[in-house]
């Protein structure tokens, strides 16, 4: 089995949570790749954190979709970790310039199950092929219909279904979903037994992403 490791919202234990400096400590730090969360601001630009609103993470307060790219940059991300005094919202573009020369790969999830950004998909695809490497990139989401609207729009490009919920016998309908079959992302509470079930899925091999959670210092186990 291939294992590979990926920096949940970059190295979020260390380092303020999607975040270049998150991002920049991953590549450091030895990951074989990241994952990052994608929103679209009030200005129309793709921007990269996870909560729909700010206030977590920052110094401020409102949605992403209420605040414009230059309110944004104004705000501190570094509620988290104080001592990155200067962490601020990457743009999604700010994290291809700084990751392509690295040869990581990019798990990017569109964070549209709350809000149904109009065109993410299409805006987030596009600029993965002008401005990365679409080998490189992962697509995901909560919103299942998203990812099929992914997929009609790119069909070669790999996508996985999130959830966060103990789903009852899921590998009776895995099968009819095409994504599915290809990459799916078992709670990271999810029993062994559930996720070895998915292994034993008839057909093409599949690949799990399991959510691990940060335990001081990562581990796999």
């Amino acid at each position: 089995m291939n294992t590979r490791i990926f920096a949940h919202r970059g190295a979020s234990g260390y380092a303020p949570e999607n975040t270049l400096e998150a991002f920049d400590l991953a590549v450091r730090q030895g990951a074989h790749g990241v994952e990052l969360d994608v929103h679209l601001c009030r200005s129309g630009e793709l921007v990269v954190a996870h909560d729909e609103t700010v206030d977590r993470v920052s110094d401020g307060s409102g949605t992403l979709r209420s605040l414009s790219l230059k309110e944004l940059k104004a705000l501190r991300f570094n509620r988290t970790h104080p001592e990155y005094t200067d962490a601020r919202l990457p743009l999604l573009s700010e994290v291809f310039q700084l990751l392509r020369p690295t040869g990581l790969c990019i798990n990017i999830e569109l964070k549209n199950s709350v809000v149904d950004y109009p065109l993410l998909e299409q805006k987030v695809l596009d600029a993965a092929a002008r401005e990365f490497d679409l080998n490189r990139v992962i697509f995901s989401s909560f919103n299942h219909y998203s990812m099929l609207r992914m997929k009609k729009l790119a069909p070669s490009v790999p996508c996985g279904l999130l959830y966060e919920a103990a789903l009852v016998r899921p590998w009776e309908w895995m099968p009819f979903i095409p994504i599915s079959r290809k990459c799916f992302y078992p709670v990271r509470n999810a029993s062994l037994r559930m996720r070895r079930a998915y292994l034993c899925i008839p057909g093409p091999s599949m690949r799990l992403r399991i959510w691990m959670p940060f335990c001081g210092k990562a581990r796999i186990s």
